[in-house]
C-alpha cells in the first residue's frame, strides 16, 4: 500500500491525541499517545513521550472524554509528524567554509593582479602625455618654420633652408608617439580584464558566503525542528492532562482537572517577535564571512534545551 492509501486508510489525523490500549500482566493498560502515521493497514507509528513506537492499529482507540480538545491545545496548522521519524539534517558546513576561502584566496591573487596591471596602465598613460608634449613642440616648430618661410617669401627673399635635425627628431617622436599609444591601449585592455576578472571573483566570494549563511540557517531551522518536537510532545502532555480524570473518581465532585487561567492564558496568546529582529545578527554574520572571516558564525546559535 502507497503512503497516501494508508494515509487515506488511517482511522485517526497525524497529531490527534488517542489511546493506546495493551494487555499486560498487572492488567488492561491505557496510554495517551499522539498518532503519527499508519504502516500499511495493521500497524502505526504513534509518540509516547520522548519514544516513537510502533503499534498495531487495533490497540488504537479515540480516547473516552470531550468530543473535542480546545483550540488553544490542538497542534499548529503546519504541524509535520514526519518530523518525529525522518529529522532534517543541515549540510555540512565546513566544505562550505573551504569553499568561501578558496574564494577568498582567489580575489586576492585577482585584487593584486588588478594593482599591477592599474600601476602598469597609469605609467604607460603618464609616458603617453610625455610623448603627446614632444610631439606637439614639434608640431608648433614645424608651422612656425612654414610661417618664416612664407614670410621670407612674401617679402621677395630666399627662404632659408630648413635644419634637417629637428625633422629627423620629429619624425622619430611621431613614432615613439605611436608606440606608446599602442602600447597604453593593450594595457589599459589587461587592466579592464583583469577588473572584470576580479568582479566575477567578488561575486563568487558573496555565492560562497550565501551558501555558509543557507547552511547555518539550514543547522538553526534543524535546532528548531527539535525544539518544535519538544513543545509537540509537551502539547501532548497538556492534551492528555485537559481530558484526564482521575481513576474511580467519575462524578464524585471536583473530580475534573482544571488547568490554571495563567497557563491558558499563555497557550492562548504565545508569545511572538518581529521577522526583522534578528535581521541584523545574520546581517553582520554575512558582512564578515564576505570580508574574510571565513570561521564566523551566528551569535548565539540556537540551542536546544536537554
Amino acid at each position: 500500500m502507497s503512503a497516501a492509501a494508508a494515509l487515506a486508510a488511517a482511522p485517526f489525523e497525524p497529531g490527534a491525541l488517542i489511546d493506546l490500549v495493551t494487555r499486560e500482566v498487572s492488567g488492561i493498560v491505557t496510554r495517551p499517545v499522539v498518532f503519527l502515521e499508519a504502516v500499511g493497514v495493521t500497524r502505526a507509528h504513534v509518540k509516547f513521550g520522548d519514544e516513537t513506537l510502533a503499534v498495531e492499529m487495533s490497540e488504537l482507540q479515540n480516547r473516552a472524554g470531550p468530543a473535542s480538545v480546545p483550540d488553544y491545545l490542538r497542534p499548529p496548522a503546519d504541524f509535520k509528524p514526519n518530523w518525529f521519524l525522518h529529522p532534517p539534517r543541515h549540510p555540512p558546513i565546513e566544505p562550505l567554509r573551504d569553499r568561501l576561502r578558496q574564494a577568498q584566496e582567489h580575489v586576492a591573487r585577482l585584487d593584486e593582479a588588478v594593482t599591477t596591471a592599474k600601476d602598469r596602465a597609469d605609467k604607460a598613460d603618464a609616458t603617453l602625455r610625455d610623448a603627446r608634449l614632444v610631439l606637439a613642440r614639434h608640431t608648433e616648430a614645424d608651422r612656425a618654420a612654414a610661417e618664416a618661410v612664407a614670410a621670407a617669401l612674401a617679402k621677395g627673399h630666399t627662404p632659408t633652408a630648413p635644419d634637417t635635425t629637428p625633422l629627423a627628431e620629429r619624425d622619430a617622436a611621431k613614432r615613439y608617439h605611436i608606440a606608446v599609444e599602442d602600447a597604453a591601449t593593450s594595457l589599459t585592455g589587461a587592466l579592464a580584464t583583469a577588473r572584470s576578472a576580479a568582479r566575477e571573483a567578488h561575486a563568487q566570494i558573496h555565492a560562497a558566503a550565501r551558501a555558509v549563511i543557507v547552511a547555518i540557517a539550514e543547522r538553526e531551522a534543524e535546532a528548531l525542528v527539535e525544539l518544535e518536537i519538544d513543545v509537540a510532545n509537551r502539547r501532548a502532555e497538556l492534551r492528555a492532562l485537559a481530558v484526564f480524570r482521575p481513576a474511580n473518581a467519575a462524578g464524585s465532585p471536583g473530580s475534573e482537572i482544571t488547568l490554571p487561567f495563567a497557563l491558558l492564558d499563555l497557550l492562548r496568546n504565545p508569545v511572538h517577535r518581529e521577522a526583522t529582529a534578528s535581521q541584523p545578527g545574520w546581517a553582520s554574520l554575512y558582512e564578515s564571512l564576505v570580508g574574510g572571516e571565513v570561521d564566523a558564525d551566528l551569535e548565539p546559535p540556537l540551542s536546544v534545551p536537554g
